[in-house]
This record gives C-alpha cells, structure tokens and sequence, in this order.
C-alpha cells in the first residue's frame, strides 16, 4: 500500500531532480569541485531520509497525539514507526537513485 504513495510522493520528484542535475551538467561540475557522485547520492539519501522523515514524522506524531486519546498514545509504538518511515524514505531514495541512472531527459524519467 506504501509502495504507490512513496512512487507519486517522493521517487518521481527524486528521479526528475537528479536526472535535471545530469541535463544541466551539475555533476560535472561538481566533479571539477573534487566532490564524488557517491558524496551528491549520500546527500539526496540522507536529505529525503533524514529531513524529509523527520518532518513527515513530526506532523503524524502530532495528528495522533491530537486525535488519541492519552491512554491509547503509546511512545515505543510511535518511535518504532517513526523509525519505519525513516528507512522507508531512505530506501525508495535509494532505488529512486538507481532508476535515474537509466535516463538522460527528466520529462522521459519521470
């Protein structure tokens, strides 16, 4: 159920982004920066998993400690989540990198 909402939500606007950079010819510039393809792949991982997760988290956290009653707001179950979504984002930004390597166009990518 996850796997359709992660495709319209994070992986097409992940792919388009990197595939831009390759039209652009960002990651040449970077490479003439001394900076490796492997350091640009570990920033999107850790900006969608970590940022993104965290702020994804946070409002769901807040939702149900809103809508719950205080009995029924257990934190291990909430933190084990929380923790789910984080690799969860930093998963489909990895395959998301992966499809994007396929592609030279951004609109074809997407």
């Amino acid at each position: 159920m996850l796997l359709p909402i992660a495709f319209f939500m994070f992986v097409r606007r992940v792919i388009s982004q990197v595939v831009l950079e390759k039209e652009k010819g960002m990651l040449e510039y970077l490479k003439m920066n001394s900076m490796s393809e492997t350091a640009n792949n570990l920033a999107f991982v850790l900006h969608e998993s970590v940022v993104n997760g965290l702020l994804i988290s946070l409002t769901i956290d807040s939702l149900c400690f809103f809508r719950l009653p205080q009995e029924d707001f257990h934190l291990k179950i909430l933190l084990m989540f929380n923790l789910a979504v984080i690799l969860f984002l930093a998963g489909i930004t990895s395959f998301s990198l992966l499809i994007s390597k396929c592609f030279d166009s951004a609109s074809f990518a997407v």
